[in-house]
């Protein structure tokens, strides 16, 4: 740099090392960038505690119906449930409550099936014995045919 002090010309001459400026790079970097990489990690850590509590109550009614056999059809009762996971425990709770009509109109279908077919058979087994027993099987053999054409009916 070059200036005038009482009329005569002088230079100054500012100087540093390298090393030194180096160094302040350094520092200046380390100053800004280790506040916002502690930040993201604070970040990170706040965002993964936040999801996992979260998933918490998903988690919960994942493990409330794995371990449900294939009877067991009760409503699921889970406490502290956020109310989006709850519209979802309530269409499972439908389902379920579906299910558990469906079975028992099965149940009652076989049951009354089984009712149906136990009648006419116990007739065949009765005329068959009466036929066995009796020299002209004619007549209980026709009756037999038509306890069996009944059955197919059915």
């Amino acid at each position: 740099m070059k200036s005038l002090y009482q009329g005569q010309p002088y230079f100054v001459l500012i100087a540093e090392t390298l090393h030194k400026r180096s160094n302040l790079r350094s520092r200046i970097l380390l100053a800004i960038i280790l506040p916002q990489v502690l930040l993201m990690l604070v970040c990170c850590v706040m965002l993964l505690w936040g999801v996992t509590k979260g998933l918490a109550p998903l988690n919960e009614l994942n493990d409330e119906i794995s371990k449900r056999s294939s009877t067991q059809l009760d409503p699921v009762m889970l406490k502290n449930v956020p109310e989006e996971a709850m519209v979802l425990i309530n269409s499972i709770n439908l389902l379920m409550g579906r299910l558990r009509n469906a079975i028992l109109a099965q149940n009652q279908f076989i049951a009354d099936a089984a009712h149906q077919l136990r009648t006419p058979i116990a007739g065949i087994q009765a005329q068959v014995e009466l036929a066995l027993k009796q020299d002209q099987t004619a007549r209980p053999l026709s009756m037999i045919s038509e306890s069996v054409a009944k059955l197919t009916h059915l």
